[in-house]
């Protein structure tokens, strides 16, 4: 019997699955465990179609998606995402990576930045405050350690600042070597 252990989200409680296979991988069994339910700390998930539920597939693509974002040097865009998720998973769809990338955020994993003309990137939520370099030879962006922090002078009088983001916009050292060859 091979054991898988999962844990994600319901409503605002963190459960933990653990999903027992049998050798044909066959879900046999899902036990959810709910922290801080002292009187039902454990139980018992009936699933109706089994066929149907793949929960196996699902956490082996999440987990391409989580891989990637992790190996990144910066934030990726949904199709990036896809090409690199699929060296592990071959069969996965962009809608799987969307739906994959909008519960990491829910989770507070995955942070979203967008740039000004461009389509979303996202990035693993561990970093420091930080900013970003925007390459406009390959339309990577890298993330960029350090900030300047002394804003209030460039703030409005009466204003107030809450936060801000910097890009930096030029040519990566990759780029700036290809066109020199």
């Amino acid at each position: 019997m091979i054991i898988d252990y999962q844990s994600f989200r319901v409503k605002n409680f963190e459960i933990l699955a653990a999903h027992s296979y049998s050798k044909s991988n066959k879900l046999i069994n899902c036990e959810a465990l709910l922290p801080g339910n002292k009187l039902q700390a454990k139980a018992i998930v009936n699933i109706v179609n089994l066929e149907a539920i793949d929960m196996k597939h699902h956490t082996r693509q999440r987990q391409a998606i989580v891989q990637c974002l992790e190996k990144a040097e910066g934030p990726m865009s949904p199709r990036e995402i896809l090409v690199h998720a699929r060296e592990n998973v071959d069969s996965m769809g962009i809608a799987t990576v969307y739906r994959n990338l909008r519960l990491l955020q829910e989770e507070g994993q995955v942070r979203e930045l967008v740039l000004p003309g461009e389509g979303a990137r996202y990035e693993k939520n561990e970093h420091a405050h930080h900013h970003h370099f925007f390459c406009r030879g390959c339309d990577r962006v890298f993330c960029v350690e350090g900030c300047p922090r002394e804003f209030s002078t460039m703030v409005p009088r009466g204003f107030i600042l809450e936060d801000h983001e910097i890009v930096l916009y030029g040519r990566c050292q990759d780029c700036l070597d290809r066109s020199i060859v």
